[in-house]
């Protein structure tokens, strides 16, 4: 679990925050699979927040879609980390919010 706590520590060294988020989430997410482990809501809400407050909302909604392809509901921390990160979204995704009872 290295992995997850360079993840949850943030970039390092010379590489830009993007292509450390792009690299590290595909990572985490397959290495606790690997362990058996299964990312819940509470960990896809960490990732997402982590993208959120650097300024990443390509990589936010990558993990939003990989969340919904694993039939995980989004709660209201999923959103509003979403709608934060995503501001050109925010009203679709304020809807969808809404028409999920969220």
């Amino acid at each position: 679990l290295e992995l997850a706590d360079e993840f949850m520590q943030g970039p390092s060294g010379s590489r830009s925050t993007d292509a450390c988020l792009r690299v590290l989430l595909p990572s985490l997410f397959d290495a606790m699979c690997s362990r058996s482990l299964t990312p819940d809501t509470t960990t896809y809400n960490t990732a997402i927040s982590t993208c959120a407050r650097e300024r990443q909302p390509a990589v936010a909604m990558a993990c939003f879609e990989r969340m919904q392809e694993q039939a995980l509901e989004a709660d209201v921390v999923t959103y509003n980390a979403l709608i934060g990160t995503c501001e050109h979204d925010a009203v679709r995704l304020f809807d969808r919010m809404c028409r999920y009872g969220v």
